[in-house]
């Protein structure tokens, strides 16, 4: 699950990450180098990923997490 936000948001960032699991330092990088439609983006995709496997989560929760991650 949380090797999968670094590929997402790295797909339009400068940010430069691996597709292993990467250090902390790594995806807080990319959180902060996402523009932030990017990161609304990511929390969907991060919603739709926990709704599949029957968790309810709120996408307003999802942004506010990202978006505190990435300062």
């Amino acid at each position: 699950m949380t090797t999968m936000f670094p590929r997402l948001l790295s797909t339009r960032t400068t940010a430069t990450v691996r597709s292993s699991s990467p250090p902390a330092g790594t995806f807080r990088d990319a959180l902060c180098t996402a523009v932030e439609h990017r990161l609304a983006e990511v929390s969907r995709l991060w919603v739709a990923e926990r709704a599949a496997d029957g968790e309810v989560f709120d996408l307003e929760i999802a942004v506010w997490i990202l978006s505190g991650l990435a300062w």
